[in-house]
């Protein structure tokens, strides 16, 4: 649930230095505590420690003044699924608002915030478009254009966004 532009503060190798974690639960944790287990487990072994806080931060804001055409509640039991690295058709099943803006805001490299109004998970289809890429012309804006066409808004602002500020990490010791 972090976007990473949400993160802000902390030791510069914290953007650059990659690790792999393997962690094992005792048991199943519910899934509105794996947040907190997992900044746990990270303030363990990285003596991190972190504080949220809202300001002021340029972004892009997904509006919906009306549900977009081709949106539809996801059926009980459908498995959460967002393509990623998909060049062509993009089929999203079982996702909530709130993991769409994030991948968006992966892709853009800015925040992303939901002001859409729609509660849920959704299934929808995204057609960016299957030609070529023209010349200063970025994926993202083929994903922009398909949510436009689709009945999304898209507007960039200044809005008020909670955001998470790392007062300390240290880079692990050897196990």
């Amino acid at each position: 649930g972090w976007q990473l532009d949400r993160v802000v503060g902390g030791p510069e190798w914290m953007r650059t230095d990659r690790y792999d974690i393997h962690a094992k639960a005792g048991g199943p944790i519910p899934s509105k505590e794996q947040h907190d287990a997992l900044l746990a487990l990270l303030a363990e072994r990285f003596n991190l420690s972190v504080h949220r806080e809202t300001r002021d931060t340029p972004a892009m804001v997904l509006l919906a003044p009306k549900k977009p055409a081709g949106i539809k509640p996801a059926a009980a039991g459908e498995t959460y699924s967002i393509p990623y690295y998909a060049r062509n058709e993009l089929t999203f099943t079982a996702v909530p608002m709130a993991a769409f803006t994030n991948y968006l805001s992966q892709m853009w490299q800015s925040p992303v915030i939901d002001q859409t109004g729609l509660e849920g998970a959704f299934d929808f289809t995204l057609n960016p478009s299957r030609a070529a890429l023209e010349p200063g012309e970025s994926w993202g804006d083929r994903i922009r254009d398909a949510l436009i066409a689709v009945g999304f808004k898209i507007e960039e602002r200044k809005v008020p966004t909670e955001v998470t500020v790392v007062d300390h990490c240290e880079r692990p010791s050897e196990n």
